[in-house]
């Protein structure tokens, strides 16, 4: 609370603050002369003054309007280029996002060009859906320039020839070290990652999508010789 302030707030009640909440109000007793008469304090908090310097239909009250009026402009004032986009932020232009997103290059080194080509693709499109249809034409070519080597199998391939369902194979797969689950499988990344001991008979590809799906799909296909290695593992 501020400071007691002493009667002759005529119309305080009425304004709408909250006794014990805005202002607190006390009566005091005092004698003047022979006659016995009360004296009532009221004390405003320091919001509840402002509130009811600003209401006041005075000279002050209007000097303490603008006053405040000046205060808000000068505070929306400095924080104005905070609120404003920030450019060369991911989102902020197509040139912007390309460019923030090439930097994953560096940590996709291990990884074929095509797929990385493929992922950048797609992460593009989520930023800015309305080159869907552009996106999905570069898809198309990069499949087409990347074709799938007819020597890799894929699980199902692999369960054929070991009298095998596709399921098999990959627990097979999986329990010797040869790869692991994505954890976090996206819509065109593929279910498993090949481990160091699996690279050597493995192979990221690259698979468009049927009809007029464009969308370029990522799996892992294992060469010929892997059934040889996992016949003794059955």
């Amino acid at each position: 609370m501020d400071k007691p302030t002493t009667t002759g707030f005529s119309g305080i009640r009425d304004a709408g603050f909250i006794e014990n909440e805005d202002l607190l109000i006390t009566e005091e007793p005092t004698t003047t002369g022979f006659q016995a008469n009360l004296i009532e304090n009221i004390s405003l908090t320091i919001e509840c003054f402002k509130m009811w310097a600003m209401m006041a239909k005075t000279s002050k009250g209007q000097q303490v309007r603008k006053y405040f009026i000046e205060c808000e402009r000068i505070a929306k004032q400095a924080i104005a280029p905070h609120s404003e986009p920030q450019q060369g932020k991911i989102g902020s232009s197509v040139t912007a996002t390309g460019e923030a997103l090439g930097v994953l290059r560096l940590f996709l080194t291990s990884v074929p060009d095509a797929l990385v080509e493929g992922f950048l693709l797609n992460r593009l499109q989520a930023h800015h859906p309305e080159l869907k249809a552009d996106i999905n034409a570069a898809h198309g070519l990069l499949a087409a320039t990347n074709p799938i080597a007819e020597i890799l199998l894929t699980p199902t391939a692999i369960g054929q020839k070991l009298n095998v369902s596709a399921r098999v194979v990959n627990a097979i797969l999986t329990a010797n070290d040869y790869q692991v689950k994505n954890p976090s499988k996206g819509r065109t990344e593929p279910a498993y990652f090949p481990t160091e001991k699996g690279k050597k008979y493995s192979s990221n590809t690259l698979a468009t999508g049927r009809g007029a799906d464009n969308t370029s799909y990522q799996h892992i296909k294992w060469f010929e010789s892997i059934v040889e290695v996992l016949k003794p593992l059955m």
